[in-house]
């Protein structure tokens, strides 16, 4: 047998496509999500290969792989041929990080559209992860970003914390959505001012950022993959491009309007401090009455933290 033989026939090189598939979800992958991501393939070869015979997809082979082995690709048959293209023509790496959210997502009960079955792609897929994910941020991170812009499709943000830049930066490659590094952001929200734009139907992102530090006027637009594109690459809207520039005008860092609206915080909680008696000795009446002025009291600095962050 020959040396080629033996290293096909040997289990240890051999791996099948739902255990490739488990392998590179996340651990404890339930069935179902297997199943999904089987189907959604088979429903991109229907749609990329529609029309493709078995020499024109050999033709799409030999441009990628002029040295394949034409002998050995010739045993498999038209759809296996078609798999092998869909896996090794490498999917967007967002596709998989979005993938496994919306696993996430769908376990927490976050995912509207309950019926597997249903879905026919990487866009379904990718349109209910990022609805999910902006239902997620708003409940805890609404506070920590300055909405510039918001309708049915579009969302644009200014992030003021690591973490909401994590949250609404995620599926992403930006290093100031990084989960494991908070630098890369605390440098560029000190520094410019950083935006991100989001897709909420197709989950498509965009970044665009603006160097304050070293008086450079330029700015730039960054997609999903972390790729500097034009801002007429970036498939936005000239209406949301406008409003980025506009923006960038203001030249306030990210970072200044969250430490300014601190100070202010700091400023109204010593307020607070200095105005505060003891309650120590009183009655019940007059111990409600104190009390409900003390939560009146923070209340008005909610709403102050609130205008000063919409005067920025």
């Amino acid at each position: 047998m020959s040396v080629i033989k033996e290293i096909l026939k040997n289990p240890d090189n051999s791996i099948n496509i739902a255990e490739m598939f488990n392998t590179i979800l996340y651990s404890n992958v339930k069935s179902k999500y297997i199943d999904l991501i089987l189907r959604i393939f088979k429903n991109d070869i229907d749609e990329d290969f529609l029309g493709y015979d078995a020499e024109d997809l050999e033709e799409k082979f030999f441009n990628s792989f002029p040295k394949m082995n034409v002998d050995e690709y010739r045993k498999l048959d038209f759809y296996k041929q078609a798999f092998l293209y869909e896996i090794i023509s490498c999917r967007k790496d967002v596709d998989w990080i979005s993938f496994n959210s919306f696993m996430e997502y769908n376990e927490r009960k976050l995912i509207n559209r309950k019926d597997l079955s249903s879905y026919k792609s990487f866009d379904n897929i990718n349109e209910e992860t990022i609805a999910a994910e902006l239902k997620d941020n708003n409940k805890y991170l609404e506070s920590d970003v300055i909405t510039l812009y918001s309708d049915d499709q579009w969302l644009m943000i200014k992030p003021l914390t690591h973490l909401s830049s994590q949250k609404y930066g995620a599926n992403t490659r930006w290093c100031t959505a990084s989960s494991e590094d908070s630098s890369p952001f605390e440098n560029y929200a000190n520094d410019g001012i950083l935006i991100y734009t989001i897709n909420r139907k197709s989950g498509y992102k965009v970044a665009a950022y603006k160097e304050l530090s070293d008086g450079d006027n330029e700015m730039s637009f960054w997609s999903q993959t972390d790729k500097r594109i034009d801002s007429m690459e970036s498939e936005l809207p000239i209406n949301l491009i406008e409003i980025i520039r506009n923006e960038f005008q203001t030249k306030i860092p990210n970072k200044k309007i969250i430490n300014e609206t601190s100070s202010a915080i700091e400023h109204e909680m010593k307020n607070v401090e200095e105005k505060e008696v003891s309650l120590e000795g009183y009655d019940s009446k007059t111990g409600e009455e104190k009390i409900n002025t003390l939560v009146e009291r923070f209340k008005m600095i909610v709403v102050k933290l609130s205008e000063q962050r919409g005067n920025f």
